[in-house]
C-alpha cells in the first residue's frame, strides 16, 4: 500500500508545481523594474549621469532602460520611442566593437614589431 502512494503523491506535488510556475511566465506577477505605463519618451541628454540596461531574464521578460539624472532622479525610458532605440543601438554597438583595435591605431606591440623588422 505504502508503495503505491509515494507515486501518487509525487505526482500530485509535481502537478501542482507546474500549474504555479507555467501561470507566471509573462503573467502579471512579473518583477519588472519598469512598469509599462509610468515610460519616459525622451530625456536631455546634458542631465544623463548614467544608462543602465537590463536584459530579459527570469523575473521580467522585458528589455528595460533606467536613466540616472545628475540630480539623483531615476526613470526608466521607452525602448520603443525613437530615443530610447538610439540609445539602446548605440549600447550594442559598443559591445560589439569593444573587443576590436582600430587598425590605424598602433599599439605598443605593433610599434616594436616595426622597430625590429
Amino acid at each position: 500500500m505504502n508503495a503505491a502512494i509515494f507515486p501518487l503523491v509525487f505526482l500530485i506535488i509535481f502537478g501542482a508545481t507546474v500549474m504555479f510556475c507555467d501561470g507566471r511566465i509573462g503573467g502579471p506577477s512579473e518583477r519588472c523594474l519598469c512598469q509599462k505605463t509610468n515610460l519616459q519618451k525622451r530625456v536631455k541628454l546634458q542631465l544623463v549621469e548614467t544608462v543602465q540596461v537590463f536584459n530579459p531574464s527570469a523575473s521580467c521578460s522585458y528589455t528595460e532602460m533606467i536613466i540616472t539624472l545628475r540630480n539623483g532622479r531615476k526613470f526608466c525610458l521607452d525602448l520603443i520611442g525613437r530615443q530610447g532605440r538610439r540609445i539602446l543601438s548605440g549600447k550594442n554597438q559598443k559591445k560589439q566593437s569593444k573587443g576590436k583595435t582600430n587598425p590605424r591605431q598602433k599599439g605598443k606591440k605593433q610599434k616594436k614589431n616595426k622597430q625590429q623588422v
